[in-house]
């Protein structure tokens, strides 16, 4: 048998900033910002708002501060006064997904920041929709992927988030996406000819900096197996994307054949 040596130290660390195990950290946005979460169960997962934030229900009635997150909350609001504002969650591995329209899903508005980094949150497995909107916090498609790793996402909305960045070809690693959401993530770039997603059938680009070709899409979707069917969009337009060498015509929904491409009322043989 090896030599094992024990030894109990009396010393102590006094410092406030130190991460605490489990523990999650949001910043948010002045106003009233939707957060999707509930809890696996009725255990000790508390909310706590610092002063100048105040919670309620979807439909308006208050909670108290801090609150406990419950297997039956489906989402609620964080009333903050200024920018920065902190929320804290006790405990992050009690995370449970929500169903919203039949997906899986977690949602945040309004976020500054993560403390910690995406890392901080840990998704449950069985998460397919995440939605990240109208927010200033700094992150990137590389992020996502880590954060959302082995997870099964089938949507993804990150609108209104200036500070995303990254190649629209990274999300070929979630094959099963079918609703991609990235409208005025202007950070956001790659052509839309690289998406290798079999499945997708909504993309929202408007005023995102992705360029490409419609003509480059169906023909990846073709590629896939998928010799007709329909792809719906902006109806202002999917950023600088082109359709027939224009953008003027690539917006709204469009549709195919195994020989023909139509959008906007403009039908070609490609």
């Amino acid at each position: 048998m090896g030599n094992c040596l024990i030894k109990k130290l009396k010393v102590s660390i006094d410092n406030e900033n130190l991460p605490i195990f489990g523990e999650v950290v949001i910043k948010v946005l002045a106003g009233t910002n939707f957060f999707s979460m509930k809890a696996k169960g009725n255990s000790n997962c508390i909310v706590t708002g610092e002063s100048g934030v105040s919670f309620s229900s979807y439909g308006g009635s208050a909670y108290t501060n801090p609150f406990q997150l419950t297997s039956e909350l489906q989402g609620y609001n964080v009333i903050c006064q200024s920018n920065g504002k902190k929320v804290t969650i006790t405990d992050k591995y009690n995370l449970a997904p929500l169903i919203s329209s039949n997906y899986a899903h977690f949602g945040l508005v309004g976020v500054m920041e993560i403390v910690g980094g995406l890392t901080a949150l840990t998704l449950p497995s069985n998460t397919n929709s995440v939605e990240i909107k109208l927010s200033t916090f700094i992150y990137t498609f590389e992020d996502i992927k880590k954060w959302c790793k082995n997870i099964n996402l089938k949507k993804v909305n990150f609108e209104g988030c200036p500070n995303l960045s990254g190649e629209i070809s990274t999300l070929n690693s979630f094959s099963d996406l079918e609703n991609i959401g990235l409208s005025y993530c202007t950070k956001v770039t790659g052509n839309i000819d690289s998406l290798e997603l079999p499945k997708i059938s909504n993309i929202a680009l408007a005023s995102s900096s992705v360029g490409g070709t419609i003509e480059g899409l169906i023909a990846k979707q073709r590629a896939a197996g998928k010799t007709t069917g329909s792809i719906s969009g902006n109806s202002a337009g999917w950023g600088n994307v082109t359709f027939d060498g224009t953008t003027t015509h690539a917006k709204g929904t469009v549709t195919w054949t195994a020989t023909t491409i139509t959008m906007d009322g403009v039908t070609i043989n490609a």
